[in-house]
């Protein structure tokens, strides 16, 4: 059993709350992931809609709008979606929960989920992996894994960092019928997880083919 403290997640949920901090954030993001977006980019397979769950500022939507028919980004957080909205304006942006995607079952042909597992607590990844199997029958996610759960949480922002115990994604999707297809390991860019794998994973549903 993973205990999570708190007051950690009541410090996680006001982050996302607060319009100097997030702008603050977005600045701290320009030119910080290049490293990582462009092979997680790559990994992407053409699909025809594409759901980007945890959509933050935007920042994968020029890398992936040319492997989509349809962009549509999901964010809890009605300040980065209104941001993404004046920048992104030919795209769609909803204001939503990733443990309750205001969406219709498989209504779209890909999630990707970068960043956002490892700052929920397990019911709640568990509720979000449910729900993107439900809304599509491809799913890529990023993750921290390692033989045994860490906790940790970034400094400058004292919000929940963890990553899960090796296996614990795959064994969510795969007790759904989901199968993991195809990863890439890519930089853990914390210290406290420098001894983590990185994951960017592919899972589908095992009747739905991935090409």
């Amino acid at each position: 059993m993973v205990l999570i403290d708190q007051k950690l997640m009541r410090n996680t949920l006001n982050y996302w709350r607060n319009e100097r901090t997030i702008y603050k954030w977005i600045e701290s993001q320009k030119n910080k992931h290049e490293r990582e977006e462009r092979p997680v980019s790559e990994f992407i397979p053409y699909c025809d809609v594409l759901l980007d769950v945890g959509c933050g500022s935007g920042r994968y939507v020029e890398l992936v709008e040319n492997k989509c028919n349809k962009y549509i980004g999901l964010d809890q957080s009605p300040i980065l979606i209104d941001y993404c909205k004046s920048k992104y304006p030919k795209h769609e942006f909803i204001v939503g929960n990733a443990t309750s995607i205001p969406l219709k079952d498989k209504s779209v042909s890909l999630c990707l989920c970068i960043g956002v597992l490892r700052h929920n607590t397990l019911d709640s990844v568990i509720s979000i992996v449910e729900e993107m199997i439900r809304v599509s029958n491809m799913v890529i996610v990023e993750y921290l894994e390692s033989d045994e759960p860490i906790i940790s949480k970034i400094k400058e922002k004292g919000v929940l960092d963890w990553s899960f115990k090796r296996g614990m994604i795959e064994f969510l999707f795969s007790d759904n019928g989901f199968n993991k297809q195809d990863y890439i390991l890519i930089d853990p860019y914390i210290d406290e997880f420098k001894e983590c794998d990185r994951v960017v994973a592919l899972f589908s549903s095992s009747n739905q083919p991935t090409k």
